[in-house]
């Protein structure tokens, strides 16, 4: 099965960090069977977001996007997937939970961005993050 990454960040764009999730990506991917067939970086832009992902699943069986999910005001991926799978976002209580479990290990309290993490496209089923707060979102389209 052929794959595509899409990496969303203006951070990555200008440099100010070096994307190291595609190639751990890649990896875990090849490892499994999957041909990482292209890896595309956009910025967090709704609007190129949605054309990359249109593009990658003309081509590719699976498409991860990584990044652009934070709880600070430029993360757009949330809203783009949702006007890519017409979708709105709902308070998933599960969502909410797993966050506070995450920030409970850390010593930390739920505050008002990460309280907004809870909000996950209707459309998608949320996979939650062990490590970090924003959980992911898992898409079907026409079989990918």
């Amino acid at each position: 099965m052929d794959a595509e990454i899409i990496i969303v960040g203006d951070e990555i764009l200008i440099g100010q960090i070096a994307d190291t999730n595609s190639g751990w990506i890649s990896r875990e991917l090849n490892r499994e069977g999957f041909s990482v067939r292209r890896v595309t970086v956009v910025a967090d832009c709704q609007e190129q977001i949605c054309e990359a992902l249109a593009s990658s699943l003309s081509r590719a069986d699976v498409v991860l996007i990584t990044g652009g999910l934070g709880p600070t005001g430029d993360d757009v991926t949330l809203k783009a997937l949702c006007g890519f799978f017409q979708s709105k976002l709902i308070f998933s209580p599960e969502v909410y939970h797993a966050i506070e479990n995450v920030l409970s290990a850390m010593g930390e309290s739920m505050n008002e961005p990460n309280r907004l993490q809870a909000y996950v496209p209707e459309k998608c089923i949320p996979i939650q993050n062990l490590t970090g707060t924003a959980p992911a979102c898992w898409f079907e389209k026409d079989g990918k």
